[in-house]
């Protein structure tokens, strides 16, 4: 019937234009199309739906779990990183130690080698002043 509502607002089938007879069989014929044609076409749509519903709900689950997976590695990578980060740490702190002493030694072995080069100059003094002892002596 609401077929033939929808005819009737264009002006398609007004009563005086067509017979009650020929508009019952029309009805008919429209109704009939729409049981035969419209509605099994409805139909499969809806099972097509239906079916791509039921694959995304299971591509859903899938992402779903491969999303905890990657946030399980990813909470294992950062606690990883972190220990890394402590032992770089760490090892930034041996480092700076380590660069301390170096400098610490560096700056004693500098004052001994001062205070040898003062001792062998020294040295040569007393070489030169025990020759001119010599000197006067012999």
């Amino acid at each position: 019937m609401a077929c033939f509502k929808a005819l009737s607002l264009h002006g398609s089938i007004r009563e005086g234009f067509v017979s009650p007879e020929d508009r019952k069989e029309i009805i008919n014929i429209v109704n009939q199309g729409f049981e035969q044609v419209i509605l099994p076409s409805l139909a499969r749509l809806h099972e097509e739906i239906a079916g791509v519903k039921d694959e995304l709900k299971g591509e859903i689950v899938s992402i779903k779990g491969e999303i905890k997976e990657i946030k399980e590695i990813l909470d294992d990578h950062s606690q990883r990183l972190n220990r890394i980060e402590v032992r770089q740490e760490n090892h930034s702190q041996r480092l700076s130690s380590i660069e301390n002493t170096l400098d610490d030694h560096s700056q004693r072995f500098d004052r001994i080698e001062r205070k040898f080069d003062s001792v062998v100059d020294r040295q040569d003094e007393q070489s030169v002043e025990i020759d001119k002892l010599r000197d006067k002596l012999a």
